[in-house]
């Protein structure tokens, strides 16, 4: 399953881009979401995902910013933050300011990913652990991690 940006997704966020010019050349902001519908449609994904699995196939993380534990899928031991807001608070920290709604050839140099990890934030984690404790084994399909 490929988790980089979208062709459509990439068109939202140049439109965003030119309504922002638009708006400082008026004298006013247009105010960019950090997460767009398909972010938060991987989430839940994820979350079923985590849930139907009992967790298998993700790994649990502490958070280098604000300390939480969250988990994480993807091929890359790479995930330390969980959340865009932690990435960006502790970039902030070492004196970098990082846009996450820049086109991702500008934030990253045109080093493009094919693939984007799914990360369930802490709060989620917790409950869905939590739920997972509480709930009966029970024989059924498990979603295949790809």
């Amino acid at each position: 399953m490929s988790r980089g940006p979208t062709d459509e997704k990439l068109k939202k966020l140049a439109a965003y881009e030119k309504a922002k010019q638009i708006a400082a050349l008026l004298g006013t902001e247009v105010e960019i979401p950090v997460e767009t519908f398909e972010d938060k449609l991987l989430e839940a994904n994820a979350v079923l995902t985590y849930y139907f699995n009992k967790g298998q196939g993700f790994k649990d993380r502490e958070c280098r910013n604000c300390g939480l534990v969250f988990a994480y899928s993807w091929n890359h031991d790479s995930i330390n933050y969980c959340s865009v807001q932690c990435i960006q608070k502790h970039l902030a920290s070492i004196g970098i300011e990082w846009d996450p709604m820049r086109s991702w050839g500008d934030r990253y140099r045109n080093l493009h990913y094919d693939s984007r990890p799914a990360v369930i934030s802490p709060q989620v984690h917790e409950i869905v652990n939590q739920i997972l404790a509480d709930t009966p084994e029970v024989d059924g399909d498990r979603i295949q991690i790809e």
